[in-house]
């Protein structure tokens, strides 16, 4: 089953307000803030400069907790009312997951996804968990999972290629590590990046970041809502949806 819905483009003119954002000249930022830990920058970084990885042909990210298991302070409840607009586990941590895969490998041809409620604490109309396949323009096959009844998240990115397996950890503190026969010292037992610090997450201080092309432009972030529009509406037509 397929089933096609429109994409902003990134430069596309269109009715929304990125564009309105965009010619007003404002500064403008998200919370996607994942973009400021030094082990994501580095891969993103590399694909930019063509670094000897070799062709990525699959790529995985994940973003996950436990927090179903733990009491919610009703200050957060309104991120399980699908009746105010929240939309579940799935939207809520894997739009910064899709983030990542879109800033690191680009647009997306077509998605599909299967959502769960796992345990049913929110009721049938909030998702708990879900996982999602992406087929990217460049022929790059990804997955993304994303949820809130796991324990642990260890392998929250890792992209493969034939002769290359670049992986990266989003621990505050990690570096990216590699395994590839192109590059020598890449041996998958130590950082092939420096330890920076994490750049700083609450938004005073990230806000005079967000001139920097490392934080979200007002089209990318349109463009990862409607990339995971369709994963949402691929789940519930149990089908691929085509993103034109």
């Amino acid at each position: 089953m397929f089933v096609k819905t429109a994409r902003p483009r990134h430069r596309r003119r269109s009715p929304h307000g990125q564009d309105a954002i965009a010619r007003g000249g404002v500064l403008f930022q998200t919370g996607y803030l994942q973009r400021g830990i030094p082990a994501h920058q580095f891969p993103q970084a590399a694909g930019r400069r063509r670094h000897p990885f070799g062709k990525i042909t699959q790529v995985r990210a994940s973003n996950c907790h436990s927090g179903v298991g733990r009491p919610v302070h009703p200050e957060w409840l309104w991120m399980t009312d699908t009746k105010t607009g929240a939309v579940g586990a799935f939207g809520d941590l894997g739009t910064h997951a899709l983030d990542l895969l879109l800033w690191m490998f680009g647009g997306v041809d077509r998605v599909t996804a299967t959502l769960d409620r796992a345990i049913n604490r929110y009721g049938e109309d909030c998702d708990e968990t879900g996982e999602g396949l992406l087929v990217f323009e460049n022929g790059i096959i990804g997955s993304l999972a994303a949820g809130w009844v796991d324990v642990a998240d260890p392998s929250p990115s890792r992209s493969a290629a034939p002769k290359a397996m670049p992986t990266c950890a989003t621990a505050p503190t990690s570096s990216s590590r590699a395994a590839t026969s192109k590059v020598q010292t890449a041996k998958a037992r130590g950082p092939i990046c420096p330890k920076p610090g994490r750049t700083p997450s609450n938004s005073s201080s990230t806000l005079p970041m967000a001139r920097t092309h490392r934080w979200s432009t007002p089209h990318e972030a349109a463009y990862r809502s409607s990339v995971m529009e369709a994963m949402y509406k691929a789940a519930k037509g149990k089908g691929w949806v085509t993103l034109s």
